[in-house]
């Protein structure tokens, strides 16, 4: 659902913009994290965070991409588990999904609703930041305030 600006803005006079939620962590690998990948085992790790323009427009469209971006990623070869984060209210959203390797990640990114989404919703972003690390299965954040410390110890801007 996307927020008309009026509303929003109300939202935000009460304190409530910032108010966020997120997906359980899910995928096909999920158990994979906890019982049968090696600990030790090098894994990708992708946290992106998007603030959206505050324009009704912008956001109808990136929220519209976002959803087909969340189904895409779901019968991703390669993904392991994968969790987004939004506030219903403002105009963020992150991303954190874990991959065997990066050809897998790439792969994904540069395919279906994830790249038409890059390329057609790139107007709507006020900021995008990611990022990417290769760490051992044992590492990988299990919380969404460890995933958001490791972003923004290892943030890149989108389009530099």
């Amino acid at each position: 659902m996307v927020l008309p600006a009026w509303l929003s803005s109300f939202f935000a006079a009460l304190g409530l913009s910032a108010c966020t939620f997120a997906t359980p962590a899910s995928g096909p690998g999920l158990d994979g994290l906890s019982r049968s990948l090696d600990p030790a085992t090098p894994v990708i790790v992708a946290i992106t965070h998007v603030t959206v323009e505050a324009d009704d427009d912008a956001r109808r469209r990136f929220w519209a991409a976002n959803a087909l971006v969340a189904d895409q990623i779901k019968a991703a070869p390669g993904l392991l588990t994968h969790s987004l984060r939004r506030q219903p209210f403002g105009d963020e959203g992150w991303t954190l999904s874990v991959w065997r390797d990066t050809d897998s990640l790439l792969a994904f990114k540069r395919s279906g609703a994830h790249q038409a989404a890059l390329t057609g919703v790139y107007d709507a972003f006020a900021d995008a930041r990611f990022a990417r690390l290769r760490m051992p299965a044992g590492e990988v954040p299990k919380t969404w305030d460890e995933a958001l410390i490791l972003l923004e110890a290892n943030a890149r801007q989108y389009y530099e």
